[in-house]
């Protein structure tokens, strides 16, 4: 068995309503006809899995300049990112004590704005950049297709560049021994996760096919998919199925209060949390 050392790169965070990662949770009723949404921060982050055979990054983060005009103003308003210079990703990726060219392997988890906002550091590196093929077609659609204000967390800048692109058809597949990575499309349709070892455990990264604990214990639906119902309903299924078979530990991508337990895991190290 091949365990991994894996480093948590502390991104900031990213603020927002409440009822966008969970809804439902301000419902008016006839006693109390007006009701006030919750502002909450949720956690932003990248990883680097060291295998013994390989070193893999899974996402990049936000593009250093995303709230001074790089992204749309309406998603500035909806969903600004809170940071110091030190959370951006080169910075972190350099505290770490990596360059981009020290990664094998760039697993995208997806081409949402959070996630792929850094890819400008792998152009001309020959980095392989792992994607899926559906998750490709989608962002491209989005980009070329829709007007601004309807391509979501797709912005064309992040993902349009002249990387080693590897789309993958799969949905199951081992990169390396112990290493999987799983196919969830319950929130974007080509949502890539990692399934792995750490000190005798395995965890279980679905990255934004479950955004928090709640989500995952009380099945409650987000209020934004970028794919549909159906996939939201055979994604946590089969997430329940991959930690019942190996009795994983999941890690949550945008869960505030899992995001703080990360430093205890043993062979985890959070670099600026």
């Amino acid at each position: 068995m091949a365990d991994c050392k894996v480093k948590v790169l502390d991104h900031g965070v990213l603020e927002c309503d409440q009822e966008l990662i969970t809804p439902l949770q301000s419902l008016a009723t006839a006693e109390n006809k007006q009701t006030t949404s919750k502002w909450i921060r949720v956690p932003t982050f990248s990883l680097i899995i060291e295998h013994p055979e390989i070193v893999v990054g899974v996402d990049n983060g936000n593009h250093p300049e995303a709230m001074r005009g790089y992204w749309p103003e309406h998603l500035r308003s909806i969903f600004p990112w809170v940071h110091s210079e030190a959370d951006e990703y080169a910075n972190r990726l350099e505290q770490a004590g990596y360059a981009p060219t020290d990664l094998d392997l760039m697993v995208q988890s997806h081409l949402h704005l959070d996630h792929a906002g850094c890819l400008y550091l792998f152009e001309d590196t020959g980095v392989p950049v792992l994607v899926h093929e559906a998750e490709m077609r989608e962002a491209l659609y989005a980009a070329y297709a829709l007007p601004v204000e309807k391509r979501g967390g797709y912005h064309r800048p992040d993902f349009c560049r002249d990387v080693n692109y590897r789309p993958t058809r799969k949905d199951r597949f081992e990169l390396a021994e112990d290493l999987w990575v799983f196919n969830f499309p319950g929130h974007t349709p080509g949502v890539l996760g990692v399934l792995f070892r750490a000190a005798g455990r395995w965890y279980l990264y679905p990255n934004d096919g479950v955004w928090t604990r709640a989500n995952y214990e009380q099945g409650l639906l987000p209020s934004i998919l970028w794919s549909s119902r159906h996939y939201w309903d055979t994604t946590l299924p089969l997430v329940r199925e991959i930690v019942e078979e190996y009795e994983a530990t999941l890690v949550f991508s945008h869960d505030l209060e899992d995001f703080g337990k990360l430093k205890g895991y043993e062979d985890f190290e959070v670099v600026g949390g």
